[in-house]
Parts: structure tokens; sequence; C-alpha cells
């Protein structure tokens, strides 16, 4: 696995470098503090994930993202960062469609697994977040109706006749869900909905 790490703090950046050539599966093809040459880098490097600071000086870490996902580079996109808000910042990572968003304070080892989950597909986003209730809680109740079913594997017939609802409303509501989770298939959503604990524990499991 190729990384590429973009961090601010020059200490921060060389111990993150240090302990993640300490794994045997992993490469740090580049780091930098961010700037303008940054894009030209990882087009040349072309890291699997890019490891970056959701608060960098120079260039904003989601305006950074965003233009590295517009250019089409590859990569996976991950927030490190010490910025513990579930509000703007974390909505804007999840429609930019970033694949992870950790804190700073996380252990090397949790680190380590969560890029390797990354890199095999998996969403990562820190539990202990500080998520106010429209990020973390952004589906209606009939939503969740639909979601909960599609946990258990229903299909889209299935899941009207559970709920009484026709095959349109439901796939209407299958294609809202995926819109506000800012994901592609059912699949996705299922998996987003468990990592970021959308539930909130206004559903049963």
């Amino acid at each position: 696995m190729k990384v590429f790490l973009i961090e601010s703090q020059t200490v921060l950046r060389e111990a993150l470098t240090r302990v993640l050539k300490l794994e045997s599966n992993i490469t740090v093809v580049g780091s930098c503090e961010g700037g303008k040459s940054v894009l030209s880098q990882i087009e040349r490097l072309q890291p699997d994930i890019v490891v970056l600071d959701i608060d960098l000086p120079i260039s904003p870490g989601l305006e950074l993202a965003k233009d590295i996902i517009d250019r089409q580079l590859g990569c996976k996109i991950v927030f490190l960062t010490s910025v513990n808000s579930g509000g703007v910042y974390l909505r804007e990572a999840m429609k930019l469609g970033v694949h992870g968003y950790l804190l700073k304070d996380i252990s090397i080892g949790k680190l380590v697994g969560s890029l390797y989950d990354i890199q095999a597909g998996s969403l990562i986003f820190s539990s202990s977040l500080e998520m106010d209730q429209s990020v973390a809680d952004p589906l209606r109740k009939r939503e969740k109706d639909v979601l909960l079913l599609l946990m258990d594997g229903l299909e889209t017939k299935e899941i009207a006749e559970q709920l009484f609802l026709s095959e349109w409303t439901v796939r209407n509501y299958i294609y809202m869900i995926m819109r506000k989770l800012n994901v592609k298939t059912r699949v996705e959503a299922v998996n987003v909905a468990r990592k970021m604990g959308v539930f909130f524990g206004s559903m049963s499991s």
C-alpha cells in the first residue's frame, strides 16, 4: 500500500512517516505540508491513500481533497485531524466521498489497521467524533425503516410488502438514503450507516 502524507506540523509529519515505514506492507511515497505542488506530486507518485489534515494553513484540507477527487487521481482520501467536530467539517467530508475521518489521538495500531481496512474497501470514521444531530442522524424515520430492512437483506419488493408501500415509493426512499449518505450502492449505504452510528438509538437492531 502506497501512502502520501499531507501534514503542516513538521514533527508530526516526520513521526508518522517513520512509524508507517516500519510496516512491511506500507510505503510512504511522499509527504509535504500542502501547497500548490501537492496535486502534481500525487499524480506523479500515484499513492493508494492520501492522509491529510483537514485544517491546513496553506490550502484548506477540504478544498485540497475536492481537487484530488475532481482530478480523478485514483487514490482514497483519509482525514487525520485534531478537529473533533461532527458538524460542518464532517458533513462536507462525507459529501466529498472521503474514505475516512480519523482523529489525531488515535493509536498507531488503530491508524495502521484503519488504513488497511480502507484500502480493502471499508469506510472508517472515528467513533469518538462529537457529531451534531443533523450529521449523525440525517435520515427520516421511514428512510430508517427501509434501511433496516436493507440491512436484513430484503429486496425492494419484499420491503414494499413489509412496510405496505409501493415498490416505486421504496425505490425513492432508497434513492434518498443513498443521496443523503453520499453513496452509490445499497451495500455502501448499510456500511456507512453502521460506521457512522447513524441510528443513535432511535432504531432497534
